[in-house]
């Protein structure tokens, strides 16, 4: 039973005696007299009490709100009254306008939100900050004034309510390096001019950011848009894009062994391929004794990327006349001369007539390949994983978008991309101010370049001297993986097997070959 329940039914159990406020001495009453009752039969008021389980207290009140009142419910004189401690409005705007400021002094805003977020771009304060320690700065600088502080417990629920976009970041956090350096050089300008200018950069720097960023949305959203009408046409907005993910190591336990911390597990690097239309992912394992190199080398060169973008593109297409690509700002792995090369093999050869290559800002380059790969780690930390076969089991089970795709010679095969295409085409001289790339079947030796998605586009042919154009049926020759050398293996079979479970120790830690 309720408060204001129990309370009404005790009003109806109790009776008062005589309805008369005046005594016949023409005085007030000072005491009135009630009958208790229960069930019909008049109790005293002790058994009363226990029986309702009330104090005498309350009762009390509840025979004066009776008699001043009425039956009616009880209501605290303090309902609809605010205390004289709480917060007003003009304490929380002073608060939110520090953090405000501080976040405009030394924080690093981004020029997107996250997905799934209100839209409003985050900005990150220094890992180095806390909450306690910009609070006290807070409380220094309301010491003087009459601005009223807030405790640290308000203080950080009005952060927490009023302006959850401005965070802490994590020292993990991937920051961009551009960002870094204009925040600091702000943080230091000494005169008014410096930090004007210094703001500048800042600016048009997250503006170019944003607008890289937009560009990248709305090719996804076209592929998505084009996709969901697909009638088995032919196809000019297809997306992909591709990626590296941080190397897993094998073997995996949800309640990890503390000696495994000290040694050097098995590695397995996870290459991504995305079809942004269809929301499908192609997550190539390669296990540490298939890479071009030994014990795991050369997995992130030129000759490892484009053999795997090649089979994903050639086994995994729609024979789309047109595709758009995008993939992560790094020259060792996709920017370079032999990308931009096989790129234009594929137009030469007649796989496609354009091919539109796109790269973000460095620092702002996340993209839905990233959410496959987190769908993995997510499920990686909570599985015991002891085998590549587990691993390529879990993979499939991690999201119902990622897809393993093993390395089987029989399949997909490495192929020396590089000695095949350098002899045809050469480097692009300042490749890495560029950011957009675009080659045609019209014109497949030249590579028509932009720094900006709004910028100029600028022809450049990459054609050597004396260079012939290529057979359709042409193919790099193949590599061969050298697997693990004999040192490695003594170190996995020593080290390592002991950790793995009986069943898979053959499988992941074999006893060594011999020479």
């Amino acid at each position: 039973m309720a408060k204001d329940e129990k309370e009404m039914f005790i009003m109806g159990s109790v009776k008062q005696i005589g309805s008369k406020k005046i005594t016949s001495k023409r005085k007030e009453r000072k005491r009135l007299r009630y009958d208790y009752s229960f069930q019909g039969q008049n109790i005293c008021r002790q058994a009363f009490l226990i029986i309702n389980d009330c104090t005498e207290k309350v009762l009390k009140n509840i025979n004066r709100h009776l008699n001043d009142i009425g039956a009616v419910p009880r209501e605290h004189r303090n309902t609809g009254k605010k205390p004289h401690h709480a917060l007003k409005y003009e304490d929380i705007h002073n608060a939110i306008t520090f953090i405000v400021n501080y976040a405009a002094e030394v924080g690093m805003p981004q020029p997107e939100a996250p997905r799934g977020s209100d839209g409003i771009p985050p900005i990150f304060l220094p890992s180095s900050d806390t909450k306690k320690g910009i609070h006290e700065r807070y409380i220094a600088s309301c010491q003087g004034t009459d601005v009223r502080a807030l405790k640290i417990s308000s203080f950080e629920e009005v952060w927490l309510k009023c302006v959850p976009y401005i965070r802490i970041s994590k020292p993990r956090d991937d920051v961009c390096q551009r960002c870094e350096c204009l925040r600091k050089q702000v943080i230091d300008a000494v005169t008014e001019e410096e930090k004007l200018t210094v703001t500048e950069l800042f600016h048009k720097h997250l503006e170019d950011a944003r607008r890289e960023r937009s560009h990248y949305r709305t090719c996804v959203e076209n592929s998505v848009k084009e996709m969901s009408n697909w009638e088995g046409g032919e196809l000019t907005n297809v997306h992909y894009t591709f990626d590296f993910a941080q190397h897993f190591q094998l073997p995996h336990h949800s309640r990890q062994m503390g000696p495994t911390y000290f040694v050097q597990l098995r590695r397995v690097q996870v290459f991504g391929v995305r079809i942004d239309g269809l929301s499908r992912q192609m997550n190539y394992v390669i296990d540490e004794d298939q890479t071009i190199g030994q014990d795991g080398t050369l997995t992130n060169g030129p000759n490892a990327v484009i053999s795997m973008l090649d089979h994903a593109l050639t086994e995994n297409g729609f024979g789309e006349r047109k595709c758009f690509l995008h993939a992560d700002n790094c020259s060792g792995q996709n920017k370079n001369q032999y990308m931009l090369g096989y790129l234009c093999w594929r137009v030469m050869t007649g796989r496609h007539e354009e091919i539109e290559y796109s790269m973000q800002i460095p620092g702002h380059t996340r993209c839905l390949v990233d959410s496959g790969f987190a769908h993995i780690r997510k499920l990686f930390r909570r599985s015991d994983v002891d085998s590549v076969g587990q691993f390529h089991t879990l993979i499939n089970k991690s999201a119902a978008t990622n897809e393993a795709v093993p390395f089987q010679r029989a399949a997909w095969k490495w192929r020396n991309w590089k000695s095949f295409l350098s002899s045809q085409f050469r480097a692009v001289k300042g490749i890495r101010r560029f950011h957009h790339f675009r080659v045609t079947a019209d014109d497949p030796w030249t590579v028509y370049l932009k720094e900006r998605i709004d910028g100029v586009e600028k022809p450049m042919s990459i054609r050597k001297r004396g260079a012939t154009p290529f057979d359709a049926t042409e193919l790099p020759e193949e590599i061969i993986p050298p697997g693990l050398t004999l040192e490695r293996q003594q170190y996995l079979y020593r080290n390592v097997r002991p950790y793995v479970r009986p069943a898979h120790q053959d499988e992941l830690c074999p006893t060594p070959a011999e020479e």
